[in-house]
């Protein structure tokens, strides 16, 4: 093949790949009914690109519940903004249609990916077992189809690994991969770091070692023996700190910073955004560890221990955990050459999942897509990878006969597995629908209602109201001040514009407000309603317009906070008069003339 020819086939196989992947990920969302939507944290991230680039304000990260920034995807959100005030009534439908496009492919790449894998270690056969797992797992649909950005996290890895399966230790491809993976979630970095010592030690040991392979003459004195060996000491005992010294002479790692420094930007990344968005480079973490206090998270070294193989077990499930851990101590016996990559992948995920957990950060399932999908490329290998043996290996009918054992299990399991996706694919139809009506009511009853409402005098860009320099609604006295300086601030600070049943629609709601939803160019405030419990000095006043779910159904499927499991439906402020409902959701006006106002665009 001539030199010219092979970059073009390269170039032809990217494009076949990622036409499956748009294909395979079209075929996911017509199979679930083409139900897929934006996400609570993606929600927030295409509001707070649009504050940033088209209002030029710092977006409000100490918001509560607000979710962590993560460099690349804030970026794509980023990209979209263009798209964020335009779509019909309800603005921002254009970014939430391209981001849940992008979602739908970053799920078909999971599956060609994990197919790609799977055949480069254990075979074809066993890429093709790997793809159908990975696809019916139902958290990983789940997260896939609600655009989480975890899928696209674990196919950098998963592409890490495959660049380093074709080609063993060539350094820039697989850090770049790894990189990528990083500016969206710091697990990553742990990994980076990991393959770098991997190349060092490599390094060193090419270099530094005798090119015939044999011990010299002066460290064995000359007949074989470490007894006449003067870099030991009185006991004998090799002096090994001396001998490192001696490999790192002689080694030329230098040619590696440049991996270091690629390695680096992903951390720097997070620096970076942090001090754009909030002038703090550890808001990150500060952030994270606060919402996982306030949602009540489970978080710890020791709680990790026995959550993450739970949660491995709630993606994967009891077949899958069965046939990888046959699959991996049979492959680690008999294909060692094969499985060594894809469980030091594994184990240093794992030890990514206690550095988050030692760091105070929440234990959430979906961290774990990545080990996950590596556990079902090795289920895959307990059924299929006896075919890699001889066929007079002592161990391949015993292979065998855990691989029909195995089999045995996903029949058994077959009707439960069926019935999660059926229960997921009820689920995410009735979020769809409930987001659907959202949007239209926001769209088209409370946008054009808005100022008949009274709403719109002195709200901030921030979109929750809050007043520049006070820290809380409890300072009172600061209030009163901010009060005397701009009359009409206290009474927007203390009344919110809408009124939410809880966190989950703040961010989508003032998406689709728009940047200008209010007077002077600035978002209307949105707020979650008080909950019984909450302490009165930090509440806001009543909203100007209440929206609340029609059902009790709808009130159940649509939360954020684990608190507002079972509270049933949220009671409208006091004094609220019902306009009317729209699909799931009811609106309620502060008064009899905002009231009318949205009885009237309800009718229409």
């Amino acid at each position: 093949m001539d030199g010219l020819s092979r970059p073009r086939t390269r170039a032809a196989s990217v494009l076949v790949h990622l036409l499956a992947s748009c294909v395979v990920g079209l075929l996911v969302w017509l199979a679930f009914g083409r139900t897929a939507f934006v996400n609570y944290d993606a929600a927030w991230s295409l509001d707070w690109m649009r504050q940033l680039l088209a209002g030029g304000s710092r977006p409000d990260l100490e918001r509560l519940f607000s979710p962590t920034p993560h460099p690349l995807s804030d970026l794509f959100s980023g990209l979209l903004v263009p798209l964020s005030d335009g779509g019909g009534p309800a603005v921002g439908r254009g970014a939430e249609t391209a981001l849940v496009a992008f979602a739908m492919f970053w799920l078909g790449a999971l599956g060609v990916v994990t197919f790609r894998l799977g055949a480069a270690w254990f075979g074809t056969a066993a890429g093709v077992v790997a793809a159908v797992l990975v696809l019916t797992r139902e958290p990983v649909l789940s997260y896939g189809l609600r655009s989480y950005l975890d899928l696209p996290y674990a196919v950098f890895l998963l592409l890490a690994l495959l660049a380093e399966t074709r080609r063993p230790r060539n350094g820039a491809r697989t850090i770049a991969w790894i990189t990528l993976a990083g500016l969206l979630r710091p697990e990553a970095w742990l990994l980076a770091a990991a393959y770098v010592a991997y190349l060092v030690v490599a390094r060193v040991r090419t270099d530094a070692a005798p090119r015939t392979g044999r011990p010299t003459p002066t460290a064995t004195g000359g007949n074989g023996t470490a007894g006449a060996d003067r870099s030991t000491d009185a006991t004998g005992a090799p002096r090994a700190a001396g001998r490192l010294r001696t490999w790192l002479g002689a080694a030329d790692v230098r040619s590696l910073l440049p991996l270091v420094a690629l390695s680096l930007i992903a951390p720097l990344g997070w620096i970076v955004e942090g001090l754009v968005l909030a002038g703090d480079p550890l808001q990150a973490l500060t952030g994270t560890q606060q919402n996982a206090a306030d949602l009540d998270r489970v978080t710890g070294v020791g709680s990790a221990v026995t959550v993450m193989p739970r949660r491995l077990g709630e993606i994967v499930r009891e077949p899958v955990l069965l046939a990888a851990a046959g699959g991996a101590l049979l492959s680690l016996a008999f294909l060692r050459r094969r499985a060594v990559l894809g469980v030091g992948a594994a184990i240093a995920a794992g030890a990514g999942f206690f550095v988050l957990a030692a760091a105070g950060l929440p234990l959430l399932t979906r961290y774990l897509v990545f080990p996950a999908t590596l556990l079902i490329v090795f289920a895959a290998a307990g059924l299929l990878g006896w075919r890699h043996l001889d066929a007079d290996h002592r161990w391949r009918r015993p292979w065998q006969a855990f691989a029909v054992v195995a089999l045995l299990a996903f029949v058994v399991f077959l009707p439960s597995q069926a019935n999660r996706l059926d229960r997921l694919q009820s689920a995410l139809s009735l979020q769809q629908r409930v987001i659907g009506d959202l949007r239209s009511v926001t769209g088209e009853v409370v946008r054009p209602s808005l100022q008949a409402c009274g709403v719109g005098v002195g709200d901030t860009a921030s979109g929750d109201g809050a007043v520049p320099g006070i820290a809380s609604l409890g300072d009172l006295d600061d209030l009163r001040d901010a009060e005397r300086e701009d009359p009409g601030l206290l009474f927007e600070r203390l009344e919110p514009a809408i009124g939410l049943p809880n966190h989950r629609a703040v961010p989508q709601v003032l998406l689709w407000l728009g940047q200008g939803g209010g007077l002077a160019d600035r978002p209307p405030s949105v707020q979650a309603l008080p909950r019984p419990g909450d302490d009165p000095a930090t509440r806001a006043g009543d909203p100007r317009i209440t929206l609340l779910p029609s059902s009790e159904e709808v009130a159940r499927g649509f939360i954020l906070d684990k608190a507002d499991n079972g509270r049933g439906l949220p009671t409208p402020p006091r004094g609220a008069l019902r306009a009317g409902t729209l699909g799931t959701w009811t609106v309620y006006g502060a008064n009899r003339a905002c009231a009318s106002a949205l009885r009237d665009r309800l009718t229409r």
